[in-house]
């Protein structure tokens, strides 16, 4: 914790860093720990990092969207975490080079899909697609937006 609080400074700080959205007051942390959090803190914007991002109430608009409103379980500070976290891994990763990425290892299905996938949207509709009418599909609106 004393690294946390040297190195990543406050939940709010790092929230406007990483344009996350706004700052958050003690309204977007979870009821149960609220009062404690007041208690401990203060004051919102003292809130660490470390908690802030496991108190944090948990993003339904982007769970929504994809159809899976009562899933949603992290804060949308967490979720844009893990995004950038896992879009940096794929695009350092050496699967995702010229040696890797050709028709022979790929075959002529991974070669066509590949070439038909320009964007995150058309990703995700690729991948939500089983799980959702094909209306509900075309309505989705991929962006990195953060929620209003």
């Amino acid at each position: 914790m004393a690294k946390a609080r040297a190195v990543l400074g406050s939940f709010n700080a790092h929230r406007e860093v990483n344009k996350v959205g706004s700052r958050l007051n003690f309204n977007g942390f979870d009821l149960a720990v609220r009062d404690a959090l007041k208690t401990h803190y203060g004051d919102a914007n003292k809130v660490e990092y470390a908690v802030g991002i496991l108190a944090e109430l948990p993003e339904d608009s982007l769970m929504e969207k994809l159809g899976m409103k009562d899933e949603a379980i992290i804060g949308s500070t967490l979720m844009n975490a893990i995004a950038r976290h896992a879009f940096r891994y794929i695009l350092s990763n050496r699967y995702m080079t010229r040696e890797f990425l050709n028709r022979e290892v790929l075959g002529d299905f991974g070669w066509t899909n590949l070439h038909a996938t320009s964007t995150v949207a058309d990703l995700v509709k690729r991948n939500v697609a089983g799980e959702m009418d094909r209306s509900e599909v075309d309505r989705l609106r991929i962006t990195f937006e953060a929620p209003k």
